[in-house]
């Protein structure tokens, strides 16, 4: 019989592991291994949103995606830190990655570890059209 697989448990581990200084490669490597191992795979996403809460809770440091139509200048990545720490409130240092998507027009799309928050020209025209059809 197998051990109990605790997605949990695996986060701590993780976030142990990085601070110690250990390879994100070699750790990604191992975790991959093992969900395949226990046929967790599934399990992935859950498992990254788990490592991400313990690094928010712990040290205050949340990561947030911001998907934009053109590259953030000042005002938008405080926008989007005001955002991060207004939902976070016990964040005190904001790390913003920014993918420039022309397709969203204009806006933001910001993703959290919990949420999303899409202000994108783009959504609005798509529920506009789910209105009018």
């Amino acid at each position: 019989m197998s051990p109990k697989f605790s997605r949990a448990k695996l986060a701590q581990e993780i976030i142990k592991r990085l601070d110690k200084g250990e390879s994100a490669e070699k750790i990604s490597q191992e975790v991959a291994a093992l969900l395949i191992s226990v046929g967790k795979t599934s399990e992935l996403s859950s498992l990254l949103r788990d490592c991400t809460k313990i690094r928010v809770q712990r040290d205050g440091i949340v990561e947030v995606n911001a998907v934009t139509a053109r590259p953030l200048d000042k005002d938008l990545e405080r926008y989007v830190e005001k955002t991060a720490k207004d939902r976070y409130k016990n964040a005190h240092k904001v790390i913003i990655h920014n993918r420039v998507d022309p397709d969203i027009i204009g806006g933001i799309s910001l993703s959290f570890v919990d949420s999303s928050l899409d202000l994108s020209i783009r959504a609005r025209l798509n529920k506009l059209k789910a209105l009018t059809t």
